[in-house]
């Protein structure tokens, strides 16, 4: 990447810790707990060229492409713990559970020029978080030539923002015919580019006022699941002349509970006159956009979808 003002991409932290320890004179108590954490801060660009039907390996025609920048800010956060009681030799107890929690954040510009359209441009602000988390409790008890086993638990996991990432479209108003070019030449087949009049330096996709605010869509609501279980088995051995064999029963009941509660609205009816993207600008910028091979390295202006 290039020169980006966001201070936190870029920035990668992982920090993890681990605790155990049995407790009394015969240790029966036993506790084991972790702790991680993780923020990834990246920028990625991504160029992702449709190519029309019509092509042939030596006659290669792009019907339209979409230029992208990301930018994310990635929180995760896990907790997991267990603890273990021997009431004797024969009988002991536990619980366990993990949580884990991940803010997938970040921001996506995209400019989409098109041999057969308008060229579009899009913002787009991703907020989904997805968590999990349960909780297990079960024992033991041996006998003399037999043993019992079970255990209950609980989890529930969930996605917020379930309808798909908000967005803003604009569109070109301008300048229509220069974005309508499709080109042929060993570089620009190399790196899948239309003409230099539309991914090149000073591209008429890249002044702010050339653009038109089209639509915005809004995303809400969670997507959720609920599983609940018990199960219990019972072990015997026993002898039968030289043989030793061994009988098990056990069952296990579950139940999952699952839903999905996404919105998704859209809000359109402008011209592009009404609102230019000079009303909607962000601060984000890079200078080394795939190395110079699109719009001179550089990458902007952008429309800030808050």
């Amino acid at each position: 990447m290039g020169t980006i003002p966001f201070s936190a991409v870029g920035a990668t932290t992982s920090l993890g810790a681990t605790v155990g320890k049995r407790f009394g004179a015969a240790r029966r108590l036993g506790t084991l707990f972790g702790f991680s954490y993780d923020y990834n801060g990246r920028g990625i660009d991504d160029v992702e060229p449709a190519i029309d039907s019509t092509s042939t390996p030596s006659r290669i025609l792009y019907k339209s492409n979409s230029d992208r920048e990301y930018m994310y800010y990635r929180t995760r956060y896990g907790i997991s713990g267990s603890v273990d009681y021997k009431v004797s030799d024969f009988t002991d107890f536990y619980v366990k559970g993990v949580y884990s929690d991940l803010k997938d954040f970040g921001e996506k510009w995209y400019y989409s020029p098109s041999a057969t359209s308008a060229a579009k441009f899009y913002t787009s602000s991703k907020s989904p978080e997805y968590s999990i988390g349960s909780v297990s409790a079960g024992g033991h008890h041996f006998m003399t030539s037999s043993w019992i086993a079970w255990e209950v638990s609980a989890g529930r996991s969930y996605q917020t923002a379930s309808a798909g990432n908000p967005k803003g479209r604009l569109f070109l108003d301008r300048v229509k015919t220069d974005l309508r070019v499709r080109s042929h030449s060993a570089e620009e087949r190399q790196y899948a580019r239309f003409g230099n009049n539309c991914e090149g330096p000073n591209s008429p996709l890249q002044v702010a006022s050339n653009w038109g605010f089209l639509d915005i869509t809004t995303s809400k609501g969670i997507t959720a699941q609920l599983n609940l279980s018990a199960a219990a088995t019972y072990n015997k051995t026993y002898q039968v002349g030289t043989h030793h064999w061994t009988f098990e029963a056990g069952g296990k009941v579950r139940n999952g509970h699952k839903y999905q509660n996404g919105t998704e609205t859209v809000y359109d009816g402008w011209t592009a006159s009404q609102y230019p993207m000079t009303q909607f600008l962000g601060d984000f910028s890079s200078t080394n956009y795939y190395q110079g091979a699109y719009y001179g390295g550089h990458y902007g202006p952008v429309s800030d979808f808050k």
